[in-house]
């Protein structure tokens, strides 16, 4: 920090998933203990200029431009702040840290800081300030965020988490008090709730179950929670199949019907495989609820949270395994709990808990 240069200052801050913390990002510090000294002297007409996720609620941007002007009203320095979509930030971190042009400061998630190290300023002595003062790093952002045991490339940010939704009053007319952690029951689930094609991917049959299923229903969009591995791909596979069921024309390049499929989770965090059996006329990518929400409009946005909220403890009434406290949620012996991913398993973490 003392040899301070704008285009070497890229320093990459991470979050940690409550669903799963050693796979999605950093961490916090621990509550204060006991303050130690630290000062930093700017260079003469030193700018800085941070690159952040747009808002997910108005207050968050709010609040942190009123930082932002303390900030500068204090050092002098002036700050610029860009606002992009949630995905949009890794792409163009990658190309600042190539580049060395652009901002200097990233506010990012999962492990972006990881995937170039060498890009980043040391920041040893302000996170061993920061550790002095609060009492210590959790281990999970010190995996993350000084990956040799030595250098800090990144100052973890904070922690999120997720959930398990479902109408409790829907399940318990399935004769079920909760999801099925297993599968022979949650296809049961299924069944009970009127699926009328249920395809198991663990039978050697799957591929023609599903295939019969899409042609049955005409469905050419699907939504992906795995993420990794093949099923994207033979969802495809699957849907052109069914498409040349009933096709009178042949060609070399497929059906000319669009067949799209949306990764919107990880729950296998492997590449994501394909074959290319199913023509050129398919479309894949990703999907997830706050850009949507950011491109429906604050409107639509808010009326959607205010339908969340007036149904909470009906519709969207939700069943914990457990419950954590933020410094909970970074132990080994918690995160074995909640690391899985297990359907049911899921623990709600509560930053007003001890």
């Amino acid at each position: 920090m003392s040899d301070f240069n704008r285009r070497r200052f890229l320093e990459g801050t991470a979050g940690v998933a409550a669903t799963a913390a050693m796979g999605t990002g950093a961490a916090i510090w621990s509550p204060a203990v006991h303050a130690q000294a630290l000062t930093f002297k700017p260079e003469k007409g030193a700018k800085l200029r941070v690159l952040r996720w747009s808002r997910f609620v108005q207050g968050d941007i709010d609040a942190y431009m009123v930082n932002v002007k303390r900030f500068t009203e204090k050092t002098g320095i002036e700050v610029r702040v860009d606002n992009e979509g949630w995905e949009d930030v890794r792409p163009k971190a990658a190309v600042a840290a190539n580049t060395g042009a652009g901002p200097d400061i990233i506010l990012s998630t999962n492990d972006d800081a990881n995937l170039y190290p060498e890009k980043l300023l040391d920041v040893t002595d302000l996170a061993t300030y920061l550790g002095k003062k609060y009492g210590g790093w959790f281990p999970a952002c010190e995996a993350y965020l000084r990956p040799d045991g030595k250098k800090w490339i990144g100052i973890g940010l904070g922690a999120a988490g997720a959930m398990l939704v479902y109408r409790q009053s829907m399940i318990k007319a399935a004769g079920f008090d909760a999801v099925p952690k297993d599968t022979t029951n949650f296809l049961a689930l299924l069944k009970a709730l009127g699926a009328r094609h249920i395809c198991d991917a663990s039978l050697p049959t799957f591929m023609d179950d599903l295939t019969a299923a899409l042609a049955a229903t005409g469905a050419t969009i699907a939504f992906d929670a795995t993420g990794g591995g093949r099923l994207a791909g033979q969802i495809l596979t699957c849907m052109e199949a069914a498409i040349n069921h009933n096709a009178k024309d042949y060609s070399r390049y497929g059906s000319n019907v669009m067949k799209q499929v949306y990764i919107y989770g990880g729950l296998d965090t492997g590449p994501t495989e394909i074959v290319r059996n199913f023509g050129m006329t398919w479309g894949m990518g990703g999907w997830l609820l706050f850009p949507f929400l950011q491109k429906t409009g604050q409107a639509a946005a808010e009326k959607l949270k205010a339908r969340v909220a007036a149904e909470l403890t009906s519709t969207f009434k939700s069943h914990y395994a457990g419950e954590l406290s933020l410094r909970e949620a970074l132990q080994l012996d918690k995160i074995a709990l909640y690391g899985p991913r297990n359907t049911g398993g899921k623990y709600l973490v509560n930053p007003n808990r001890d």
